[in-house]
């Protein structure tokens, strides 16, 4: 089997960016979070843009140089969940939830990039279906899951077997 990679354009990182974005007041919410507490959420907002940056340095020039923007977007992350005590078990729930609808628009951006067509010696074959290697996280550590996801940006692979007939 010849394994063909795809790279992921800058446009499907910004479309997975924008899901994850949209998780607020206005959009999805995890259910304990109250969508008028402006306060709450504009620290949503600052600790998120900063995992955003982390993600986006990390995408366009790797891990290691991304590196002190996954440290700065932690340290934000753990000084939220101190300073909102009384609502740290939301503000973990809604930051844990941008970090899944970001790695779950990634990935399916990348499976958009299995083609549905080939040709082979002038013949083409469609595409009748594709294995997905697909991992689950089981941790809740907001540390991990932030690193997890700007690691996915920097070199990622999601592994696709597609088959045509």
């Amino acid at each position: 089997m010849t394994a063909i990679r795809a790279q992921i354009p800058r446009s499907a990182l910004d479309q997975a960016l924008t899901a994850a974005r949209d998780v607020g007041p206005e959009g999805d919410a995890p259910p304990l979070a109250s969508p008028k507490d402006s306060a709450f959420w504009g620290r949503v907002g600052e600790v998120w843009d900063g995992v955003e940056r982390a993600i986006r340095e990390a995408f366009v020039r790797g891990r290691q140089a991304a590196q002190a923007l996954m440290d700065q977007a932690v340290a934000a992350a753990e000084a939220a969940l101190a300073e909102l005590a009384g609502k740290a078990r939301e503000f973990h729930a809604v930051i844990l939830e941008k970090i899944g609808v970001f790695l779950a628009a990634l990935a399916d951006q990348a499976l958009m990039l299995v083609r549905s067509e080939v040709t082979v010696r002038g013949r083409t074959l469609g595409l009748t279906g594709v294995d997905v290697e697909y991992r689950v996280s089981l941790s809740g550590n907001l540390q991990a899951s932030i690193l997890q996801a700007c690691e996915a940006a920097a070199d990622g692979e999601i592994a696709v077997v597609g088959h045509y007939q």
